[in-house]
């Protein structure tokens, strides 16, 4: 009989996978549950060249591989029979997963027919979805099946979100750091400003003249330092939009 290893993974790594299907992103799902034939049958009804499949046969083990692995996708049984609160254990999962950072992953659970109040609950938790046992195991596999592709394309949009985001935060700092720069810039100017004023009331004619060219080529820099600055400015938003994940 198949028993389900501590992490064990349908595939033998990630990057065999990358080899397979010629580069394309693999998705790593995480499987959870105690039954050694329910979780091979899931396994390898989810194996997929473009998926990396782990299995786990018991909470604490799924919650260690969620702390130290990443996962887009993470399936459990609601019930471990040799869990404490076996109805509910699979709760558990699901708040380990809540305590992940975005773009954590996306979480189904299975449940019994008519375990109305635990699909509630785990929704209520996160879950994206729930496949009930109530009906032929090849029904539930398939059901399994589409409810992970449908979790797979949420966590691509996610992640593209969380990347898109992350641009906007650096192009945020760099527009900060030039408005600062601008400030120092019209702080200079003001200076400026106000010699001219005081040359303008202690000094002769002649000597006046000469004071304002020479102020007149710092405030030129200065003008040309803030033209550059304002370019700046217009620009950090958009490259941040044309390369989100930078």
């Amino acid at each position: 009989m198949w028993h389900a290893r501590p992490g064990r993974r349908v595939r033998h790594h990630v990057a065999v996978s990358r080899r397979r299907t010629g580069g394309r992103t693999v998705t790593r799902v995480l499987v959870v549950d105690d039954d050694p034939g329910s979780l091979r049958a899931q396994t390898q009804r989810l194996d997929r060249p473009e998926r990396d499949v782990v299995a786990a046969s018991a909470v604490d083990e799924a919650q260690r591989l969620l702390d130290k692995e990443p996962f887009d996708v993470v399936v459990t049984d609601m019930r471990f029979d040799r869990e404490e609160e076996a109805a509910r254990a699979g709760l558990r999962v699901l708040d380990s997963v809540a305590r992940l950072p975005e773009p954590r992953p996306e979480a189904i659970v299975i449940t019994a027919y008519g375990e109305l109040t635990n699909c509630i609950a785990a929704l209520q938790k996160g879950a994206g979805g729930y496949v009930q046992k109530g009906q032929p195991w090849i029904d539930v596999l398939e059901e399994l099946q589409a409810h992970v592709a449908q979790a797979e394309q949420r966590m691509s949009a996610r992640k593209a979100l969380v990347a898109e985001n992350q641009g906007l935060r650096l192009a945020l700092q760099r527009v900060t750091a030039c408005c600062a720069r601008m400030s120092m810039a019209l702080e200079g100017m003001d200076r400026r400003l106000s010699r001219i004023d005081d040359c303008c009331r202690e000094v002769d004619n002649e000597y006046l003249a000469k004071r304002f060219q020479v102020l007149a080529v710092e405030l030129r820099a200065r003008h040309q330092t803030m033209t550059q600055v304002t370019s700046e400015i217009a620009a950090a938003p958009a490259e941040a939009l044309r390369y989100p994940g930078a």
